[in-house]
């Protein structure tokens, strides 16, 4: 499925109202809205809930829900990309042909390549909480691998 026909401007204003949020004294920031803004493909949910089971976690439906905050800190505040270069990584990585990555993090991972703003060939990957808002994953962040930044250093995602 990916997206919602709509996800991209819900993700715009996402990340327009989580750069406000930032702005505000620590006290005075309002809630910030959860929107959905896609579902995982059947393959993909199989499979993510087969890695779940195997850990004994309970298993998560395919809608998709997004909060800004954390990939505009991550990805505006402290590696410079624009709301613009993140809604185009958001798109790359989170489609239905984005496979599943092993391991212990819930991860989808694009088969495609494409050329970033600096010249790069990244490869861009969606990286789901799927803890906080249980049954539904949230997307929290994208890293765009092979851009040159240390993205390493970040703390990792669970399931």
């Amino acid at each position: 499925m990916g997206l919602n026909q709509d996800a991209e401007n819900l993700i715009r204003s996402n990340l327009e109202l989580a750069a406000k949020w930032f702005a505000l004294e620590r006290t005075a920031r309002p809630r910030q809205p959860i929107v959905p803004i896609g579902e995982l493909s059947e393959a993909q949910l199989t499979t993510i809930n087969q890695q779940r089971q195997e850990e004994e976690l309970p298993p998560v439906v395919a809608s998709v829900l997004f909060d800004g905050r954390h990939m505009y800190e991550s990805r505006c505040i402290e590696d410079g990309y624009t709301i613009d270069e993140v809604i185009e990584m958001i798109s790359v990585a989170f489609n239905d042909e984005a496979h599943v990555a092993p391991g212990w993090s819930t991860v989808l991972i694009s088969p495609k390549t494409r050329v970033n703003n600096a010249g790069r060939s990244v490869r861009d990957e969606a990286v789901f909480e799927c803890h906080g808002k249980l049954p539904h994953p949230e997307l929290l962040s994208v890293i765009p691998r092979g851009d040159g930044k240390d993205h390493g250093k970040k703390k990792k995602a669970t399931r």
